[in-house]
């Protein structure tokens, strides 16, 4: 038992950190955003990243864009490293730069160059890399729609959060309106009730006796499935993690009253 626990696949709503960055190079050339760019540099400041940055960089160059870098900031390097590759980039002719993991010792060195950014998932709620939008000014971002947008209407998602208000003290607020100083309990209790009703649905497949091996296959055997907030999904032998489905979005600096927010371009997408 405890050999099949260590071994065993874990079950994700998100869309797998491959599948999410290479579906979003690919969803760049696919829907346009990258007309106007002829050459473009990918930095990564994650080292277990690296495995897939060649998969995003053919998803890019199929769309017609020559990559001029393709390199990771060592955890020394921090904000001076990405400085010197921001400059390879400029001096080889690229006017973008995809942008793979999150790490705050580099944006400074962002601010300071004239490009267009691609964050692979820079609508996280973490709160340096927003602050940074918030103060960048005129800076040229999209991102990859994973958070909020497919929430704040979903019924399903709503009506999960009304259970949790009704029970408890908290009050679930929309994370792109609320004051710096109010607790923002939408991320917890939101991924709350996805992991709740995707555990319903397996448990449920799986029938009475329930252990990991029964789990796991009513898991693998579940196809398409919904969860709140996950418009398009599914589950299979080969895949462990849920939402098929993104948007592009760009930060807009006038949303909110002026704080800032991300506003979706064009329709969803899906992630193969």
């Amino acid at each position: 038992a405890q050999h099949d626990e260590a071994v065993a696949p874990w079950l994700r709503v998100d869309m797998a950190l491959d599948r999410r960055s290479v579906g979003f190079a690919r969803a760049l050339g696919e829907t346009g955003a990258l007309d106007d760019v002829e050459r473009m540099a990918i930095i990564n400041s994650v080292e277990q990243n690296e495995p897939f940055l060649a998969d995003v960089e053919a998803a890019l160059e199929a769309s017609g864009v020559e990559v001029v870098v393709n390199a990771t900031v060592s955890p020394a390097g921090g904000e001076a490293e990405a400085r010197t590759l921001l400059e390879r980039a400029a001096s080889g002719g690229a006017t973008a730069v995809y942008f793979s993991g999150l790490n705050p010792g580099l944006y400074p060195a962002m601010a300071d160059q004239d490009f267009r950014y691609f964050f692979e998932d820079a609508t996280t709620t973490e709160p340096s890399l927003r602050d940074f939008f918030r103060g960048g000014g005129e800076l040229d971002v999209v991102s990859n729609g994973t958070y909020p947008y497919p929430y704040l209407d979903d019924p399903a998602m709503t009506d999960c959060i009304e259970i949790v208000e009704e029970r408890t003290d908290i009050e679930v607020a929309d994370p792109n309106t609320l004051p710096d100083d109010e607790p923002n309990w939408w991320e917890a209790v939101s991924r709350a009730c996805q992991h709740l009703r995707l555990f319903e649905l397996v448990a449920t497949a799986a029938g009475p006796e329930l252990d990991n091996q029964t789990f796991l296959t009513a898991a693998e055997g579940l196809g398409s499935i919904e969860l709140p907030g996950v418009a398009q999904g599914a589950l299979g032998p080969d895949k462990h993690d849920v939402n098929d489905q993104s948007t592009l979005v760009e930060w807009d600096p006038a949303l909110f009253e002026g704080e800032g927010g991300w506003a979706p371009v064009g329709e969803p997408y899906a992630v193969e």
